[in-house]
């Protein structure tokens, strides 16, 4: 895996939240979120380097990394549990982070199951992920729910 693939990567992960293959719809994804939230542009980021480091460490093809299939999962988990817990400190963000780690995994065992059936997996590890993940949030004492309305 080169420097290359990784960048590439990255800002493709974000990009295939919009199922493009563009690095810059993943460039204006971010600039985007940044106008919106510094927090969740950087949970989007670590979300997508997540799901990309997560693919490599499982050995996945390299233009599968570089495509940003691995990331776009992992960086909705991020987005979403980040940016539903209010802290002041670093406590939702290593949610999040945790739950880009397991969008990446499901998402890899989803397309292996759905693949002799000729199914995408789609945005299914993000959806799963997150409802496990907000389930069990309570469980976790320094997690507060944000504020919203």
């Amino acid at each position: 895996m080169t420097a290359t693939t990784v960048v590439e990567g990255l800002i493709k992960g974000l990009a295939q939240v919009f199922f493009q293959d563009n690095a810059v719809t993943g460039i204006f994804f971010a600039v985007g979120l940044l106008a919106s939230s510094w927090r969740v542009c950087c949970a989007a980021l670590l979300g997508s380097l997540t799901g990309l480091l997560v693919a490599w460490a499982m050995g996945a093809a390299e233009p599968a990394i570089r495509s940003g299939a691995f990331g776009f999962n992992s960086t909705l988990a991020a987005i979403a549990l980040v940016g539903g817990f209010a802290m002041a400190n670093a406590v939702p963000m290593v949610y999040g982070v945790l739950a880009a780690v397991a969008a990446a995994v499901v998402f890899a065992a989803m397309s292996a199951a759905l693949e002799p059936l000729g199914m995408p997996a789609l945005t299914g590890p993000f959806v799963l992920t997150s409802w496990l993940f907000l389930l069990a949030s309570p469980l976790f004492m320094r997690l507060r729910p944000a504020a919203h309305g």
